[in-house]
């Protein structure tokens, strides 16, 4: 579908925050440009940008570099304005805390919308999985048009009813085209050297390379993929990197701990998107993930393109790249299974024999699904057959700023009791059991001590703004810079945030002895 100069006002956490792999941000910074090549006008509001522009950022203490838009009746009023304008032909929405004032404002001002889902809301760590779907069907009950990533989670959306209007179905995008990973200009030169640093700057050549790449959180169960593969090294020769950054120091740290030379290499920085990420997947022999969070996995499908399997977790998104549990993209396993070892070791012999050919043609035969310019079809095709009345559009828009006045004191009540129950449970461990569920939240979002705490907020007084995207951490300083085109980048080469070996003095040089006690935080949080 042509725009023909048409507007399309799109609402997402970020299209410049592309450092790294995977992600929505580099996913809707090429569907903008695929729109744009079609005669679309598309406005972009986010996060992360500047004036009015901009979705007001969810700031707090402890998660300072997060895209979490702010709920805010100003926002409400601001877009209010905008779209009674009257040049915007269609607005389409990603996961945001504002989705279900946003989805009342636009059936209130009558303008088709499109939901688009990125993210199993109900698999966040400290949320309540009941108000996540009953957040997304409220929105999807207002939206002209369902979309996520892959086959397998629009069927997950529908069998939680999330949509389910009679004789329509979720859609889902096809797989991207990943042109921006261009892998025929790598060298040899560049893999070994990037091989060398995943070994943790040793040659080991007789040892398979198993390597996560991405954001670390609770949620990606890094800790469940270590423990099976430290099993494995029991009867094979593994190494596993794990590559990447979480957004709180503290998360960043407890993973750190697991560094144990040469079975676990962790590796803090982010890839740069382009060559320095490209030489990492073909550095690897596999990719790996026991994430059962995804609704795509958008790094597994990048290192696939470059011609790298992967080793996965069975379930939504990820079936959808091996449909038959094994196939030239690699192979599912259950890492949560008593013998998650023994399926990791037999899915490595079924799949070393694979070429990065092999792989390569495999995605290419994955074609299913629509285009971005396909959803903004059938959206606007649908909301021309529906009409409401003048009286519930008027309720619509008075409940968009009812509901956003509320989700705003909903999150400032939060923040002060997230606080409170850090400090509580700082000073008596015992009552930790009692602040739950979200206790799981707090255990989660930072160190449990009162010094972090204040050192904490101590550093977001002093910044007196919001904080900037894309930090990086270099010999302990964080240095931010402002590039063109609005991209945030560090001021030097992200990759070589972590080079040297750690060296636990608490622990000691191996982890492995540690390993119960370290199993059993982890549990806990």
């Amino acid at each position: 579908m042509y725009g023909d100069g048409r507007v399309l006002f799109v609402c997402v956490p970020s299209v410049s925050d592309v450092t790294g792999a995977g992600g929505v941000a580099p996913r809707w910074r090429l569907y903008i440009k695929q729109l744009e090549e079609n005669g679309w006008r598309v406005e972009t509001w986010t996060v992360d940008k500047s004036g009015l522009e901009m979705l007001p950022r969810c700031v707090h203490p402890f998660y300072p570099k997060t895209l979490i838009d702010s709920p805010s009746p100003l926002l409400i009023w601001k877009l209010y304005h905008r779209l009674q304008i009257g040049d915007i032909a269609c607005v389409l929405i990603t996961d945001l805390f504002n989705d279900v004032n946003l989805a009342l404002l636009c059936y209130g001002v009558g303008i088709p919308l499109v939901f688009s889902v990125h993210t199993d809301g109900s698999k966040l760590p400290g949320g309540v999985p009941w108000i996540a779907t009953l957040s997304q069907a409220i929105t999807a009950r207002l939206s002209d048009a369902l979309v996520t990533t892959s086959k397998s989670f629009a069927k997950v959306l529908e069998e939680r009813q999330v949509w389910r209007r009679r004789g329509e179905r979720a859609l889902y995008y096809a797989p991207l085209n990943c042109s921006e990973l261009p892998y025929q200009n790598i060298t040899k030169a560049q893999i070994e050297t990037e091989r060398t640093r995943l070994f943790g700057g040793q040659i080991l050549k007789t040892r398979h390379l198993l390597t996560y790449v991405g954001r670390w959180s609770a949620e990606k169960r890094i800790d469940l993929l270590i423990q099976v593969v430290q099993k494995a090294n029991k009867k094979a020769s593994i190494t596993l990197a794990i590559v990447g950054d979480a957004a709180d120091d503290k998360v960043a740290a407890d993973l750190l701990q697991w560094h144990n030379p040469p079975s676990i290499i962790i590796l803090r920085g982010m890839r740069r998107r382009g060559p320095e990420l490209v030489a990492t997947y073909l550095a690897s022999d596999w990719i790996v993930s026991a994430s059962d969070f995804e609704t795509f996995g958008n790094v597994a499908h990048e290192a696939a393109s470059v011609g790298v399997p992967a080793i996965l977790q069975i379930g939504p998104g990820f079936i959808d790249q091996i449909p038959t549990g094994r196939s030239d993209r690699g192979v599912l396993i259950d890492f949560g299974h008593d013998k998650a070892d023994e399926q990791l070791i037999q899915a490595i012999r079924d799949t070393q024999h694979l070429r990065p050919q092999d792989v390569r043609n495999a995605v290419d035969t994955q074609k299913e699904g629509l285009g971005v310019q396909d959803v903004l079809a059938m959206a606007l095709s649908r909301h021309s057959l529906e009409s409401s009345s003048i009286f519930f559009r008027f309720v619509a828009i008075f409940n968009a700023f009812i509901v956003a006045s509320f989700l705003r004191a909903f999150c400032a009540t939060y923040a002060i009791y997230l606080s409170c129950a850090l400090m509580v449970s700082s000073l008596f461990p015992s009552l930790r059991k009692s602040l739950r569920p979200p206790s799981r939240r707090v255990r989660w979002a930072g160190a449990l001590s009162l010094r972090y705490i204040w050192r904490n907020q101590l550093k977001l007084w002093r910044q007196n703004s919001n904080p900037q995207l894309n930090l990086q951490q270099e010999h302990g300083q964080q240095t931010p810079t402002k590039e063109a085109e609005t991209l945030y980048s560090t001021r030097r080469r992200i990759a070589l945030a972590v080079e040297a070996p750690i060296h636990n003095s608490r622990r000691g040089t191996s982890i492995i002895h540690g390993g119960k006690k370290a199993v059993k935080e982890h549990a806990e949080r």
